[in-house]
């Protein structure tokens, strides 16, 4: 799966990140999530989240909501932007 995503895409500043809404995302950004308590990984995309959440929803407000599909714990997630490759 990772080779579907380009990691070296600099993440945005902090402040930049905590503003990030979800209709600001093109549609082949995807957030690359890691669960703190299991340390499993992966990707969801852009336009699966749009399908799930409302474009005025910043992406730190819906990050608590996330569940790991390993551990099953929910809001324990880190996440950074990255484009799909094209």
């Amino acid at each position: 799966m990772s080779a579907d995503y380009d990691n070296r895409y600099a993440p945005e500043p902090l402040a930049a990140r905590l503003q990030l809404k979800l209709d600001r995302l093109s549609e082949w950004h995807a957030l690359d999530v890691h669960c703190v308590n299991c340390r499993h990984a992966g990707y969801i995309a852009a336009t699966k989240l749009r399908r799930c959440y409302p474009g005025h929803m910043k992406i730190v407000d819906m990050a608590h909501r996330f569940k790991c599909t390993k551990c099953h714990s929910r809001g324990c997630v880190e996440w950074t932007l990255v484009k799909q490759k094209r």
